[in-house]
């Protein structure tokens, strides 16, 4: 038989040969090491070194290389998620059970072990021996953690920190610092005396030692006597991880009664033992980053309360803008009112079904109004309007809630030159938005008699109440947006009654301007129903061959040139042609080259450009400016009037092709006749409402392209399908281009009903889910191009999206001198794995009253990768405009920011900060869609000590979870380095994100708390049945994202 030194041989080669196989620092179930060691490593050594499977595993736990905690092996330190996961997880209730049921078959079988042994006598030795404790001390944990925190009657055991509720001790340093806890137990019983046994660790990190006070360390004591009246001192020695956030470890300290005469132990089935064995600990770190403080809550979090809403008898109207001659599109939109009755309706709210709780993606949500259900559930022919009707009012409804949680109290305002300047917390985060032109009401605050003031968004109101009896508002126009306030056109009694210090109350209204445009859009969609529901019977298309001008673009690839000679050819007439075009893939070149070619190639074309957004129209007009053979003659940007002038990117203004107008010194609409001698017209859909409202004639345009068409809801995209095509004659319509991609974010929608049942969706996914010449792959080249080459990320970035979204068909094509260029990287755990993903067991927090959530453990993480990346060093320089950070909530964006201006910023690194890290840009997954970063780093924010939570906190408050869109956004921005940062059980409880840290885990990517989860893992959540019910309360994303409000303008 082998001896020592031999099995610690064999013990540390066995290991080698489990890190050979790429399973360093994994977490598996007993079963699958005990497989691999005897089929594949005992067989292959010499029969004198062939040990048994169970002595092999105790030496390697000797040696401290693995741990063993209920049915599973930890090769490595990185016990602790281990934990986390287990102690809510039923898998491991399930395999108690089972090993219940082995025990009541077999009187040999430890039902604490899972093990079976082969007599009485060889079960008690395992009864006795330290294995079965730690099994023992582990399902007590899970089983009834509350009673063994608890100290028997007897015993008195003082700890410095103290002992928190849950049983934590914990204490707060430094990466690299060593710190002592303390723990001192006291007997007080007259009759009897505690024998201290011993002390358990339930796994060992090398964080925690204890040590008898006054003792050498290290020295082992055992049956340690404690009398009445005697106070015994232990020490725990605690040396932090270089890890920020929370490290732990249960400790388990036994204890025995022993009668004062006979010197007996009490057992425990004696009268007067104790009904525990044992008293539990949590012994804890919190490893803090520098700027911990100064990061810290400003203010406890208290839910903000809502400002109650006035009654008012009368509204004085305010100074309206000044109405140019020129403005060349003027009409009247048809208001469409919020239905009294849907109000009802809503507030019923919704219930989800949780029939098969395995993921995230299992939970289904009913609506509990009949009427609703009916209306909303399906997307036909008959119900189109219906529907999008509906949805476009719930939304509506939410939006006026939302907004209110702005509403300002007691505020004071200041008059200058006939206007009346307020002041907006916010506005420069557009929380809230405020354009030119929208309204607000002032009214005079009632903790000051004599003034008040009440404003709203988009329609912004005053009130000054001057007589007593009758309670008036005062309407405000915004005449001018600034940084941080408006400027508003009152009526002059206001102004003649405002006095320096004045107190006045503001609230926020949302205008219903753009829902009406999309309302109308929708009331003429039953004439287009060959564009918005398409058949491949009814598909012409153009049999005249056309023959495209040279390639102005020669790097397009096949799929973007196929692309571009359908559109041009008309294959898809009179359905839409769609470019499907995942991240990094070149969709708007490929839009570019096709509005080229036929601007070169048929000189009777006229094309008309929307966009959701104005970044996305701005950045398409550049292109089309810089491409060479569109004449500057030929092509105009159209703003809407509130544009401000300081948004307009400099290559437009400086081309003159847009309507400001310098004399009114604003944007200003040109008209019909002028607007229609451009062949190429770019606009926001929204601004496209407007050539609506203008009585734009029907079928001018001969092609129109919708960019960016995932980003915008249905409602929106048809604005310029019905209101500038001519139902009547079908043969002069347009050709329809819709490019983008679905499976990345669309717009924000507040409103939970309208969220789950259509409203997100676009015309663009709903076609290529639903209609069968859209979704049948491979997809037909006539009416859909999927373009496959992504010249943006490494091929190790893209892997999980192209799995999970893509049907493994993303090609990685770029730059590899840019793409390759971080391999290597000195913090890289794999240097040929551009990717991190950085476990840290943080703590979620708020402040004040916002309802967004922020998290310092992770944002001490991103400052020491930061100070890795921006490091003076030889070689490559990595400058801050390479860096994007990510993070789906608002504060953590905040104090992230607040990072990297901070003087006290990492003090230790302050000689080596040459480089101004203001220029990193920071924000949310919604503001990051369409940009792209050498380098991206992610922080999650989400973690909770306990993992265990509600189907609420699933379904809502997980933001960062359970959108899929959302997660493919993030993760596709970077182009050489990925890190995420964040709390993996968190994270494991969406398929998606369990899939991108399994890829980590597979490429020895992970750094922190680690290990993965088994194949059958899922989501254990409380399942109790709640309503979601809307009532007048803001929605659950503002309450806990607190989004910006999208300017569609």
């Amino acid at each position: 038989m082998p001896g020592g030194f031999e099995l610690t041989t064999e013990a540390k080669r066995f290991l080698k040969f489990m890190r050979d196989k790429n399973v360093e620092d994994n977490i598996f179930k007993r079963d699958e090491v005990r497989t691999l060691y005897n089929e594949e490593f005992k067989r292959s050594r010499p029969t004198e070194y062939r040990i048994a499977f169970g002595q092999m595993m105790r030496t390697m736990t000797d040696l401290k290389e693995v741990q063993e905690l209920g049915d599973f092996y930890v090769f490595g330190k990185d016990i602790q998620v281990l934990y986390e996961r287990m102690k809510s997880d039923t898998d491991f209730s399930k395999k108690l059970e089972e090993w219940k049921r082995k025990a009541r078959e077999n009187p040999f079988f430890c039902e604490t072990c899972g093990i079976e042994c082969t007599s009485e006598k060889s079960l008690v030795e395992h009864q006795l021996g330290s294995r079965h404790r730690i099994h023992k001390l582990h399902v007590d944990i899970y089983l009834q953690r509350d009673l063994n925190i608890a100290i028997p009657k007897g015993l008195k055991i003082n700890s410095q920190p103290a002992v928190d509720k849950n049983g934590f001790m914990q204490v707060d340093c430094k990466a690299g610092e060593e710190c002592r806890m303390r723990i001192e137990i006291e007997c007080t019983m007259d009759d009897a005396d505690v024998v201290f046994q011993k002390h358990i660790f339930l796994w060992d990190t090398g964080v925690f030692t204890m040590y008898k006070g006054g003792s050498r360390r290290g020295q082992r004591w055992k049956d340690l006597h404690i009398r009445k009246g005697e106070i015994r001192t232990f020490e725990i020695q605690c040396k932090a991880p270089k890890d920020f956030g929370h490290h732990y470890v249960p400790l388990a300290l036994y204890f025995v009664k022993k009668d004062s005469s006979s010197r007996a132990l009490i057992e425990k089935e004696e009268e007067g033992a104790w009904a525990q064995d044992y008293v539990l600990r949590f012994v804890s770190l919190h490893v803090l980053g520098d700027l911990h403080e100064a990061l810290a809550p400003t203010s406890e979090f208290r839910k903000p309360e809502r400002i109650r809403q006035k009654k008012f008898e009368d509204t004085e109207p305010g100074e309206p803008l000044p109405e140019p001659a020129k403005n060349g599109l003027a009409g009247k939109l048809k208001p469409y009112p919020i239905p009294k009755h849907l109000y009802g309706y809503v507030n019923k709210g919704m219930t989800p079904k949780a029939e098969r709780m395995g993921s995230l993606d299992d939970i289904s949500l009913t609506i509990n109004s009949e009427y609703l259900s009916k209306v909303l559930c399906t997307t036909t022919p008959r119900i189109y309007s219906t529907k999008f009707h509906h949805l476009l009012w719930i939304e509506e409804i939410q939006m006026k809630t939302d907004i209110q949680k702005y509403d300002l109290n007691g505020v004071t305002m200041d008059c200058d030159k006939g206007k009346m300047i307020l002041k907006v917390p916010g506005l420069a985060e557009r929380r809230p938005s405020i354009l030119r032109g929208d309204r607000i009401y002032i009214s005079i605050s009632d903790n000051h008699p004599d003034d008040h003031i009440v404003v709203y968004f988009r329609d912004m109101h005053l009130n000054a109440d001057h007589q007593p009896k009758k309670r008036i508002r005062y309407e405000g126009i915004v005449h001018k947006v600034e940084l941080d306030h408006v400027l508003l056109g009152v009526s002059r009694k206001l102004r003649d009654n405002w006095l320096k210090g004045k107190r006045y109350d503001v609230e926020f209204s949302v205008s219903p301007s753009n829902m009406w445009v999309q309302h109308r859009a929708i009331e003429s969609s039953c004439h287009f129903n060959d564009l918005l529901f398409p058949s491949e019977d009814a598909i012409h298309g153009d049999t005249t061959v056309v023959v495209l001008k040279p390639w102005f673009n020669i790097k397009l690839n096949p799929e973007q040139q196929t692309a571009v000679r359908n559109i041009v050819q008309g294959t898809s007439r009179p359905a839409p042609y769609i470019i499907f075009g995942p991240p990094g893939t070149g969709k708007t070149v490929t839009v570019t080259e096709a509005i080229i070619q036929l601007y070169v190639g048929q000189k009777n074309s006229r094309i008309l450009v929307c966009c959701p957004e104005n970044t996305a129209a701005d950045f398409l007009m550049r292109k089309l400016m810089k491409a060479g053979p569109i004449l500057k003659k030929d092509i105009f940007r159209m703003y809407a009037i509130s544009r401000a002038r300081a948004t307009v990117h400099l290559d437009i203004w400086e081309s003159g092709q847009h309507n400001y107008d310098e004399e009114n010194d604003c944007f200003l609409y040109p008209k019909v006749g002028d607007l229609t001698n451009y062949r190429i017209l770019v606009v926001t859909l929204m601004s496209c409402g407007r050539l609506v409202t203008g009585k734009f004639p029907k079928n001018h345009f001969t092609h129109i392209f919708i960019d960016e068409g995932g980003h915008a809801v249905e409602p929106e995209c048809i604005v310029p399908i019905t209101g500038l095509m001519d139902p009547t004659d079908k043969s002069g319509r347009a050709q329809l281009v819709i490019a983008g991609d679905p499976k990345q974010l669309g717009p924000i929608i507040r409103a939970s009903i309208a969220l789950n049942f259509g409203l997100p969706m676009s015309l663009m996914e709903r076609l290529m889910n639903t209609i069968e010449m859209y979704k049948t792959k491979p997809y037909d080249e006539r009416y859909i191009t999927k373009l496959i080459c992504n010249y943006r990320s490494h091929d190790s970035i893209l892997a999980v999206p192209r799995s999970l979204f893509y049907d493994n068909e993303l090609h990685s094509c770029g730059d590899e001198m840019i793409l390759n260029s971080l391999l290597g990287w000195e913090r890289l755990p794999n240097k040929e794995f551009p990717i991190i993903f950085h476990a840290v067991m943080g703590l979620d927090e708020r402040e004040g009253n916002s309802p967004s959530w922020f998290n310092r453990d992770e944002v001490a993480q991103i400052e020491a990768y930061l100070d890795s990346l921006l490091e003076e060093k030889k070689g490559q320089k990595i400058k801050p405009s390479d860096i994007g950070i990510i993070s789906p909530y608002r504060k953590q964006v905040d104090k992230i920011r607040l990072m990297l201006t901070s003087k006290t910023s990492s003090r230790k690194q302050a000689k080596k900060q040459t480089q101004d890290r203001s220029k990193i840009a920071v924000g949310s997954v919604e503001e990051f869609q369409g940009q792209e970063f050498n380098i991206i780093i992610i922080s999650s924010v989400r973690s909770n000590r306990d993992s265990s939570y509600t189907e609420m906190d699933i379904i809502y408050n997980l933001g960062f979870l359970r959108n899929p869109k959302r997660f493919n956004v993030a993760v596709t921005r970077a182009r050489s380095l990925l890190i995420v940062i964040g709390n993996p059980i968190t994270l494991e409880q969406d398929r998606n994100w369990k899939a991108f840290i399994d890829h980590c885990d597979r490429n020895n990517a992970i750094i922190g708390q680690k290990g993965k989860l088994p194949p059958d893992h899922g989501l254990k959540a409380n399942t109790t049945t709640f309503s979601i019910v809307p009532d007048d309360n803001p929605s659950l994303r503002a309450q806990t994202e607190d989004p910006a409000w999208e300017r569609r303008d």
